[in-house]
């Protein structure tokens, strides 16, 4: 099952009709991937800006994972664990999901055919979309980042280069995405 939240648009004009449509973004991408590795944003304070999301923790620190109000952190161990509310993060983007669209999602053997499936059922790619994929996978492979040391001399690219993955098999659960433009 595949569900998405978007921002949504009557005659080009975007429409608040609650908290729950906007996209909260903490910091930017480009400066993530150019080093910038320290935030002042508390797991806290994430939680208040949304209930669904992405992100990282300082130093590049595992994978932030937020669902249903909940901030996990995938480590690169491959471990999984709640966050203390005062970890500090470079960068999240989260929203208070608030379901717009459900849909039948047909099966999909990997990743770019999930993604032509979701780009396909987007009314336009000039806004932002929360997706929340409830499915069964028979194969689903994750991966997060070795924790960078200051000073910081990898980039995001180079540190995750060779990050650490895992390959999970028959394993059902709830992905989380986000697309801002």
């Amino acid at each position: 099952m595949f569900v998405f939240q978007q921002q949504l648009s009557a005659q080009n004009k975007v429409i608040e009709k609650s908290k729950s449509d906007k996209i909260y973004q903490y910091s930017l991408f480009t400066a993530l991937a150019n080093k910038i590795y320290d935030g002042n944003l508390n797991v806290a304070e994430v939680k208040e800006k949304g209930d669904l999301g992405l992100g990282t923790f300082n130093g590049l620190n595992g994978e932030m994972i937020v669902l249903d109000g909940v901030v996990y952190q995938w480590l690169a161990n491959g471990t999984v664990h709640l966050p203390e509310d005062s970890e500090l993060v470079p960068f999240t983007v989260v929203t208070h999901f608030d379901e717009d669209l459900k849909l039948e999602m047909p099966s999909f053997s990997n990743y770019n055919e999930l993604k032509i499936f979701i780009e396909s059922k987007l009314p336009t790619n000039n806004f932002g979309y929360a997706f929340k994929i409830k499915a069964d996978f028979k194969t689903l492979k994750c991966g997060s980042a070795d924790k960078q040391e200051k000073p910081y001399s990898k980039t995001l690219s180079e540190a995750i280069a060779d990050r650490p993955t895992f390959n999970m098999e028959n394993i059902s659960g709830t992905m989380v995405g986000v697309l801002v433009s």
